[in-house]
């Protein structure tokens, strides 16, 4: 397994676990039962796939290096 980046794991999973909160908040909102989370999820949009989509930047840089072939076969 390669090394990895501790950071870009926790950035990930911060922002799986804001993905999620925003989920939740929506049902909850729908049910009437939001309470506050509905201001919480606002909080978090601005971080939420704007991570996602650095991160995806980072990791991809090395997959733009590599050949075809060797990109399929992983």
């Amino acid at each position: 397994m390669a090394n990895r980046v501790t950071w870009i794991d926790s950035a990930r999973g911060l922002a799986i676990v804001a993905v999620v909160l925003f989920h939740s908040a929506l049902h909850l909102r729908d049910t009437n039962v939001a309470g506050p989370w509905p201001s919480l999820v606002l909080m978090l949009e601005t971080f939420r796939m704007p991570t996602f989509f650095f991160i995806s930047g980072l990791v991809s840089a090395n997959v733009l290096t590599r050949p075809t072939a060797t990109t399929w076969r992983r």
